[in-house]
């Protein structure tokens, strides 16, 4: 009774010892259609943009480098609706994964940046990350979604638009996207998350949980709402996935014991 208690107390109380705000939370999972709040600018004029793909049970937002025998020099702008960062305290973090499609061309580039005034392509002068894939980013790569994390705190007390464009890179294949959050931590009591740096995606789920984060030796448990342990994995190191296809659908509690303390997480098994 009294883990139960717990259980249902933790599962109350958000994200278990600090105070997360997700700010925005985009999986892309109409098959069809990109988030109609989103925007797409195809500024090379090719005809070529972003759109949404399917593979297995995953949905994603793809933008290519070549198509079906046609060389492309992409330049295709991924922007967000508006995020709001007024009146936040503690740190502001923008979270995606990427995937290449090729594991011989895979030298696919993009780059993330910010706009606090608009969101036309000439807005978004002040860059954040940029990177070209490498072979390591190929879908087969554990642990296939690959994840980014970027700081935005510095744009704290204001309201921004956000750009994922690839480009500066020709005749590779795809670049695929999923998976972007924009969250406030609010520093409310010890962060052991930020102290493990820990991730875990998709949320909710409906096949398998990628969890990140640096430790090692990690035990893992999932308890069902009312505090039934349903999974346990020992010496989890990390980078990993739990499969929950074979769980019902409802809220569970993630917990995770690691050298530096125990850290839960709030997880949603969808259908």
């Amino acid at each position: 009774m009294k883990k139960t208690l717990l259980i249902i107390t933790l599962l109350g109380a958000g994200f278990f010892g600090f105070s997360q705000n997700m700010l925005l939370e985009e999986y892309f999972n109409d098959p069809e259609n990109l988030p109609a709040t989103w925007t797409t600018i195809d500024q090379d004029g090719d005809s070529y943009n972003w759109y949404v793909d399917t593979y297995d049970t995953e949905i994603y937002a793809v933008s290519e480098s070549w198509y079906d025998d046609i060389v492309l020099t992409p330049e295709n702008y991924l922007i967000t609706p508006q995020i709001n960062l007024t009146g936040l305290v503690g740190t502001v973090k923008l979270r995606y994964t990427i995937q290449v499609a090729s594991e011989e061309y895979f030298a696919e580039h993009y780059k993330v940046a910010v706009s606090t005034t608009g969101n036309a392509v000439g807005d978004f002068t002040n860059i954040l990350f940029e990177e070209t894939c490498t072979a390591d980013d190929y879908y087969e790569v554990p642990p296939y979604w690959h994840e980014r994390i970027v700081d935005l705190t510095p744009f704290m007390g204001q309201s921004i638009y956000l750009t994922f464009c690839h480009y500066d890179c020709t005749d590779m294949y795809k670049f695929l996207l999923d998976s972007v959050q924009v969250y406030n931590l609010d520093n409310v009591g010890v962060n052991k998350h930020d102290l493990i740096n820990l991730t875990v995606y998709p949320n909710p789920a409906t096949e398998k949980v990628y969890v990140n984060g640096e430790f090692e030796n990690a035990r893992f448990s999932l308890f069902t709402a009312d505090g039934q342990m349903v999974y346990v994995a020992e010496n989890q190191s990390r980078q990993t996935f739990i499969d929950v296809s074979r769980f019902e659908r409802g809220m569970y509690l993630l917990q995770i014991e690691t050298s530096k303390g125990i850290v839960n997480r709030k997880l949603a098994i969808s259908r």
